[in-house]
C-alpha cells in the first residue's frame, strides 16, 4: 500500500510527490502507528489518526491475526484497501493526464 501510494504521488507530481509521500509515510505515519505499544497508548486523537494510515493499519492487522484469531481485522483491511485504491487512482490519473498532454 505504501509503495503504491508513493508511486502514485511520484507519477502525478514528479520528484515533489516522491518527497511528500516519503515524508508522510516515514515521519508522520511511522510515529503515529503505535507499533511498539499499541495505538491506544498514544494521545487522543493521534492514535486513531495513526490507524487510518497504512503502517498503523498493518500493525493492527498483524496483531489481530497473530494474537486474536483475526478478530478486529476488518477495519485495518478496509483502511489498507482504501490506500491501495487511492494509489491506483493516482497512477491512473497520471496516465490519463499524460495521454491528454500527448494528444493536445
Amino acid at each position: 500500500m505504501i509503495s503504491l501510494f508513493v508511486l502514485g504521488m511520484e507519477s502525478l507530481l514528479g520528484y515533489p510527490g516522491l518527497g511528500i509521500g516519503a515524508i508522510l509515510m516515514m515521519f508522520v505515519a511511522n510515529p503515529l502507528s503505535g507499533m511498539a505499544t499499541g495505538w491506544q497508548w498514544l494521545p487522543s486523537p493521534w492514535g486513531l489518526i495513526g490507524q487510518l494510515l497504512p503502517i498503523g493499519a498493518s500493525g493492527t492487522l498483524v496483531r489481530s491475526v497473530a494474537f486474536f484469531d483475526g478478530h478486529g481485522a476488518a477495519r485495518p483491511i478496509l483502511v489498507l484497501a482504501c490506500w491501495a485504491v487511492l494509489g491506483a487512482l493516482l497512477v491512473g490519473l497520471s496516465a490519463v493526464r499524460g495521454r491528454r498532454r500527448r494528444t493536445a
